[in-house]
């Protein structure tokens, strides 16, 4: 061979010779690799050769000496290309005061370190599952940490937690558990943020239009009410669904309306229930009291993913509407972290959130707030991660994906056709400071795995008494006329909605007054003693769970260890029964 041959990867250029054949394309490849190596006429490359054209039926014998050669030469390869780069890999001016160390630049042994402020253009970490990203976020954020700022986390792997192992990281972990959060509560003023919610909902929900306005202008004057504007106390979901349902009843509302608030009810109903006590409270955790800790992880994997996007939308503007009130602004106050932003705003939702997260993201340099941006990478995130001040890419296999990333990367043909290739734990590095792509080793985070859901509480309990020792103003007389009304009348009016053909409040009185005088008692035995059939006593079941009459238990002391469900009346369940 001549050394003035160029060099063509079979597997990712198209070539005139027929490739089809796997031996053909196995030879061409070791032929393009010894031809970047420099090491065309060395014997153990010709001997490769021989081997697969004497050999071409046999595969696996043709990827041994492909994987051979391949690691014989990977080193001499890396280091020609150094040699031949006219300083393409960049030097330690480049990193000088960098304090968030990434790892080190392979080829030159240097530490890559960002300062803290190249965050002001946000950071896109990329890559398939299992290849480093997550290790990497846990090796970074302990590191900005440690630089005095705020790290909040949107986790939906559960991994984050384990950063409460690390020495200086007093950290915060909510889910739909421990969290308290009044998604009626204002960021800012009250009618933009009636708009803003509203807005997020009917996309999250699938509202229809005048649903969402129906809506808009009940919660409105229901903040009226409760003097919202006059920086009272807000009311809560269950505030508007006791509000509702006595505009439900109301002689005066048209049957239009009655049809658009039942619509409502029901849209409010699934949103209580799925989030349970998480939105049962008039003021959530503030942005104030949350910073009193070093990052603050929220664990949303539990969600589905109307409710993922719904939740982090909310705090998403709680963040930007305090960064926008700073006066500190072109500083690093905060950091964003979100981890798989696919998993977070779901396929079918990723257009319209997308363009929310766009805009939230171009304007982060105002705020204070930067972005860590985690996600094997999709065609529909490139158009603003692209425009972060600093991208890394683990090893990707798709085609599509790997177009993507060159090109937002400004990757060359050769260092392209690498990705496919680099391994686990190394990444492509392209920053804003210097203007051709790097690659590193990155490290092995000081994570120990794995905190359980039993530790974590424990590890919770006293920090959540820390922060509830904050309340909340009273709310004055006109809440209370409220819920006075709503105490009086929520049982005769709307409580039970039922298509049994029976007495259902005669059914539902006997059902909870057995389980009062009956407790710890199995629900097919329940049934029995009431003389229920089945589908009768699911129906009045159901009914008292969905009016949070009673609540489940499940226990695994039956035969062979199998689940036996026990009910027992909630607070709610026993003031119903003394009323009655």
């Amino acid at each position: 061979m001549k050394n003035n041959m160029t060099a063509v990867n079979p597997y990712e250029e198209k070539v005139k010779v027929d490739l089809r054949s796997d031996s053909l394309k196995a030879y061409d490849y070791i032929k393009y690799l010894a031809i970047e190596a420099g090491a065309e006429n060395e014997r153990f490359v010709q001997n490769s050769l021989d081997v697969v054209m004497a050999f071409s039926h046999n595969y696996l014998l043709i990827k041994q000496q492909v994987n051979m050669t391949e690691q014989r030469l990977r080193g001499r390869i890396e280091k020609r290309r150094r040699e031949q780069g006219n300083g393409s890999l960049p030097n330690s001016e480049v990193f000088r005061g960098g304090v968030i160390d990434l790892g080190q630049v392979i080829g030159n042994n240097i530490d890559a370190r960002l300062r803290l402020a190249q965050f002001s253009g946000n950071l896109s970490v990329y890559g398939q599952y299992g290849m480093g990203k997550s290790n990497l976020n846990q090796h970074i954020i302990p590191q900005i940490i440690r630089q005095g700022t705020h790290v909040n986390i949107f986790d939906i792997a559960v991994d984050y937690r384990d950063l409460l192992h690390i020495p200086g990281c007093s950290g915060l972990v909510l889910n739909p558990e421990n969290e308290r959060l009044n998604p009626l509560e204002p960021i800012g003023k009250p009618e933009e943020h009636l708009q803003f919610f509203w807005e997020i909902t009917q996309q999250d929900f699938n509202l229809r239009p005048e649903t969402q306005e129906l809506l808009f202008n009940y919660t409105e004057e229901l903040y009226r009410i409760f003097d919202v504007y006059r920086n009272e106390d807000p009311p809560t979901l269950i505030n508007l669904k006791e509000f509702l349902k006595e505009k439900k009843l109301d002689s005066s509302t048209s049957v239009s309306d009655r049809g658009k608030i039942e619509t409502a009810l029901r849209k409010l109903d699934y949103i209580l229930y799925s989030f349970g006590n998480m939105t049962n409270c008039a003021r959530g955790f503030s942005l104030e009291m949350l910073d009193s800790f070093s990052f603050v992880s929220y664990e949303i994997g539990e969600l589905s993913e109307e409710k993922r996007s719904w939740y982090t939308k909310l705090k998403l503007r709680q963040y930007y509407h305090q960064g926008s009130i700073s006066n500190k602004r072109h500083q690093v106050k905060r950091i964003i972290a979100i981890d798989e932003a696919k998993g977070i705003f779901g396929k079918s939702r990723i257009g319209e959130a997308t363009n929310y997260l766009k805009d939230m993201y171009t304007r982060s340099r105002s705020i204070g707030c930067y972005w860590i941006i985690t996600d094997q990478f999709s065609s529909e995130l490139v158009d603003f991660t692209r425009a972060s001040a600093c991208q890394i890419s683990f090893q990707h296999t798709v085609p599509k994906e790997i177009n993507q990333i060159a090109t937002s990367m400004g990757f060359s043909a050769t260092l392209k056709s690498e990705i496919p290739r680099i391994g686990r734990y190394r990444a492509f590095v392209k920053m804003t400071d210097f203007p051709h792509p790097f690659l590193i080793m990155t490290r092995k985070s000081d994570v120990k795995r794995h905190i359980t859901d039993d530790e974590l509480e424990r590890l919770m309990q006293p920090k959540f008494a820390q922060l509830s020792q904050t309340t909340g103003k009273s709310q004055g007389s006109k809440r209370a006329k409220i819920n006075a009304v709503s105490n009086r009348e929520s049982f005769a009016k709307v409580q039970i909605k039922t298509g049994t053909k029976q007495n259902p409040l005669k059914d539902l009185e006997d059902f909870l007054r057995y389980i009062e005088n009956n407790p710890a008692t199995k629900v097919t035995d329940i049934y029995k003693a009431l003389n229920y059939s089945g589908r009768r006593g699911n129906n009045v079941k159901d009914k008292a769970i969905e009016n949070q009459l009673i609540k489940k238990g499940v226990c695994k002391t039956g035969r062979k260890g199998r689940s036996i469900i026990e009910l027992e009346l909630t607070e709610t369940g026993k003031e119903y029964i003394s009323e009655k």
